[in-house]
């Protein structure tokens, strides 16, 4: 009797294992994949396992993406890029024509972050300075006269002329707002959110990173 203990342990222990692995919920994104007639791989990833549908023609797309529609089986978007338009697209539907999603990461030119300023890449800065003609660009660095980004105006923050400045400038207005070190560029662009302004940006990395990125300065 007491080697058939452990064999009817170990034949309980297979049972439930077996249950367990049958009760586990299908993943969606890999159910929709393959209901649609394509197929469903994962592949290791320097973040971790990640799923992709591979459709019949060759492209894939990450799994959850297909899923909520945001890209297709031509490796095209689905749905309709309009960032720029000044409207921040929250709820969109998942057909073929709709929005696409915008949050102040991917679209800060539509979508300020509530209740403070969005800090924006090099990249998304030249892009802000190219869709959005009423962008006001302060430089609030005492080094205005070495080099500016285009167009910019120069309320130096270390000596109160920003402070000054503030109560005349246009809260309606869409603020891009830098320095040559991050202290004083979030001081400014906090100084324009405690004064009510809702549409800040900060460039990221400060005037390094636009020279850095090869866009043009003024003098």
């Amino acid at each position: 009797m007491r080697r058939a203990i452990p064999v009817l342990f170990l034949a309980l222990v297979a049972v439930a294992s077996g249950c367990v692995q049958q009760g586990q919920l299908a993943n969606p994104s890999a159910v929709y994949c393959e209901k649609q007639g394509y197929s469903y791989v994962i592949r290791d990833m320097a973040g971790g396992q990640e799923g992709y549908c591979v459709f019949g023609d060759g492209s894939e797309c990450m799994a959850w993406e297909y899923y909520r529609g945001s890209c297709s089986p031509s490796g095209g978007s689905i749905c309709v890029d309009m960032c720029g338009d000044g409207t921040c697209q929250k709820v969109v539907c998942l057909g073929e024509g709709c929005p696409c999603a915008e949050t102040p990461q991917s679209c800060p030119v539509d979508c300020p972050a509530a209740g403070g300023y969005v800090d924006v890449t090099a990249e998304e800065a030249n892009a802000l300075l190219n869709t959005l003609p009423g962008l006001v660009i302060i430089d609030v660095s005492p080094h205005y006269a070495e080099g500016h980004l285009p167009g910019a105006v120069n309320h130096y923050v270390g000596d109160g002329s920003l402070d000054e400045t503030i109560p005349a400038l246009d809260k309606d207005k869409t603020y891009l707002v830098y320095c040559h070190a991050d202290s004083a560029s979030i001081l400014g662009a906090q100084k324009l959110v405690d004064a009510g302004f809702t549409r800040v940006y900060r460039l990221e990395g400060n005037y390094a990173a636009w020279v850095a990125a090869g866009y043009g300065i003024e003098y």
